[in-house]
C-alpha cells in the first residue's frame, strides 16, 4: 500500500506530463532489458532445479555459468541502450519541449537500474530458491521504507524533480540490490563462486533462455509498445493515466506474486524429484488461492475505483477510471497463467508452448495499432484488446501444458476454472448491485469495501474450494488460535 502512497506523491510532485514522461522514457529501457526477464525464468530454474536435486557439485558448476551469462547480457544491452537507444529517445519519442535534457538523465539512471538489477539477479534467485522468504521480506521492506523516504524529502530537494527521482531510484536499487547479493554470498556456498565457462552447459541454459526469451519478448514488446503507442497518438497525458494504472497494477499483483513465490520453487522441486502427484496439488492451489487474493484486492477497486483514485491522488489523469478497472481484470488472468508457466519451466519443455504463447501475445499491438488508426475507439480500447487476448492465450496456455504435466484438461477445469467463474459471479453481484444504488458517501464506500471483502471471503471458502482444502482451512485457522491462545496465556 505504500506503493500506491508513494505513486500519488510522485504524480503530484512531478506532474501529470513529467510522470508520464518518466513511464515512456523508462519503458524504452525496459523494452531493450526484455532479455533480462527470460534469462531470469532460466536462472530461477536452473537453481532451484538443482537445489530441488541436492548436488552441490552441480549446482555451483550452474550459478557459475549463469554469473557469466548475466555479465555478457549486461554488457550486450549497455551497448544497445547506448546506441539505438539513445537514437530512438532523442528522434522517435513525443518529448515536451524544453525537457530533452531531463529526459537523457531519466534514461540514463534508469539503464543503469537495470543493469544493476541483472547482474544481481543470480543472487536473488539463489536466496528464492532456498525459499529464504522471511529475509526477502526484510530486504523488500527496506527497499519500500527507502522508497517511502524520497517521496518524503523530494518536494524539498531545490533541483529538477523528475531527474532527481530518477537518481533515488537508482540509488534505492543499488542499496537493495546489494544486500540480496552479500546475504547470498555469506549463505549459500555456490553464491561464492567465480563467473565459470562450460560449453555445453550454457548451449543448455542458452537454448532454454532462448525459447523464453519468445515469451517475454511478447511481453515487454506489448507492454512498451502499447506505451509508445499511446504516446503517438494521445500524448504524454494518457501515458501519465496508463502509468497510474500499471502502478495499482503492480502494488496489487506484488501481493499475488508473493504467495506463489512461496509455491513456486516447491512446483519445480516436486518434478525435480519425479513427485508429479505433489506437483498437481500446487499447481492447483497456487492457481485457485492466487485467483481469490487477487479478487479479494480487485473487486473493491473495481467498484469503488473513481472514489479510491479521488482518495488517492489529488489530479487524477483522464481515462484513468476505466485503466485502472481494465488492466486489473487482465491480472485475474495473469494469476492463473503464472502456476502454468512455472511448472512448465520445471520440465524444460519450453520450446513450442513459448513460440505459441508468445505469438498469441504480440497480437494485442498488432490489432491495437490498427484500431487506433482507422477507429475514432477511445484508448480504452487498447486495453479491451489486451484482456481478449490474454484469454484467448491462457486457453492456449491449458491446452498445451497440462497434458506434458499429466494433468487431464476436464480435471483443471473442474477444478480450478469451474469454482473461479462461481466465485468471479457470486462474489461479486451483491456489492455490484449496492455500488450502483447507495448515495455516495464515505461512509458508503466504507460500507462497500468491507461488503466486497466478506463477500469474496464468504464465497471463495463455501463455493472455491473442495472439501479437504477447507478443512486444510480450517485446521490452519485453529493452529493459528491455538497459538495465539497459548502465547497469551505465557505472557500472562
Amino acid at each position: 500500500m505504500v506503493g500506491l502512497y508513494t505513486s500519488r506523491i510522485i504524480l503530484d510532485v512531478l506532474g501529470v506530463s513529467d510522470y508520464g514522461l518518466y513511464n515512456v522514457v523508462g519503458g524504452v529501457v525496459v523494452l531493450f532489458s526484455f532479455l533480462t526477464g527470460a534469462l531470469g525464468g532460466a536462472t530461477s530454474r536452473y537453481i532451484t532445479y538443482h537445489v530441488g536435486k541436492k548436488n552441490v557439485e552441480e549446482l555451483i558448476k550452474v550459478f557459475g555459468n549463469l554469473k557469466t551469462l548475466h555479465i555478457l547480457l549486461a554488457l550486450v544491452i549497455f551497448v544497445l541502450a547506448e546506441t539505438i537507444g539513445l537514437w530512438f529517445l532523442n528522434t522517435q519519442l513525443n518529448i515536451p519541449a524544453g525537457r530533452e535534457a531531463a529526459s537523457f538523465w531519466v534514461y540514463q539512471y534508469a539503464m543503469f537500474s537495470a543493469l544493476i538489477g541483472i547482474l544481481s539477479l543470480p543472487y536473488y534467485s539463489d536466496l528464492i530458491a532456498h525459499e529464504r522468504l522471511g529475509i526477502y521480506a526484510v530486504f523488500t521492506t527496506i527497499e519500500t521504507v527507502l522508497k517511502l523516504v524520497i517521496v518524503i524529502v523530494l518536494p524539498y530537494i531545490q533541483y529538477d524533480s523528475l531527474i532527481a527521482y530518477s537518481f533515488l531510484f537508482l540509488l534505492i536499487t543499488t542499496i537493495t540490490r546489494l544486500l540480496f547479493l552479500t546475504y547470498s554470498r555469506i549463505k549459500f556456498v555456490e553464491a561464492k563462486t567465480k563467473p565459470l565457462f562450460d560449453k555445453s552447459l550454457l548451449h543448455e541454459i542458452s537454448l532454454f533462455t532462448i525459447w523464453t526469451l519468445v515469451g517475454h519478448f511478447a511481453v515487454m514488446g506489448t507492454t512498451q509498445g502499447l506505451n509508445i503507442l499511446l504516446n503517438l497518438f494521445y500524448g504524454t497525458v494518457v501515458n501519465a493515466a496508463r502509468g497510474v494504472a500499471v502502478q495499482v497494477q503492480g502494488v496489487i499483483m506484488q501481493f499475488c506474486y508473493n504467495f506463489q513465490m512461496a509455491l513456486n520453487p516447491q512446483l519445480t522441486k516436486s518434478y525435480a524429484d519425479g513427485d508429479l502427484i505433489n506437483m498437481r496439488r500446487l499447481l492447483i492451489i497456487s492457481s485457485k488461492f492466487s485467483f481469490y487474493l487477487l479478487l479479494l484486492l480487485t473487486l473493491p477497486i473495481v467498484l469503488e475505483t473513481e472514489i479510491v483514485l479521488d482518495l488517492w491522488l489529488k489530479s487524477v489523469p483522464q481515462h484513468t477510471i476505466w485503466f485502472v478497472r481494465l488492466i486489473l481484470f487482465q491480472s485475474l488472468m495473469l494469476a492463473l497463467s503464472n502456476p502454468l508457466s512455472i511448472s512448465i519451466q520445471a520440465t524444460g519443455k519450453i520450446k513450442k508452448i513459448k513460440i505459441i504463447e508468445g505469438l498469441c501475445q504480440i497480437l494485442t499491438l498488432p490489432i491495437s495499432f490498427l484500431v487506433l488508426m482507422f477507429s475514432n475507439y477511445p484508448p480504452e480500447s487498447v486495453f479491451i484488446i489486451g484482456c481478449l487476448v490474454e484469454i484467448f492465450t491462457q486457453i492456449i496456455r491449458v491446452k498445451l501444458i497440462l497434458p506434458i504435466i499429466s494433468i487431464k484438461v476436464s480435471e483443471y477445469i473442474t477444478e480450478v476454472i469451474i469454482p473461479i467463474i462461481k466465485v468471479l459471479f457470486m462474489a461479486s453481484l451483491l456489492p455490484f448491485l449496492y455500488s450502483i444504488c447507495r448515495e455516495s458517501s464515505i461512509l458508503n464506500f466504507c460500507i462497500s469495501m468491507l461488503f466486497c471483502m466478506i463477500s469474496v471471503c464468504l464465497c471463495s471458502y463455501y463455493l472455491g474450494l473442495s472439501h479437504n482444502e477447507r478443512q486444510y482451512i480450517n485446521r490452519l485457522i485453529a493452529s493459528k488460535l491455538s497459538l495465539s491462545s497459548v502465547t497469551r496465556k505465557f505472557k500472562s
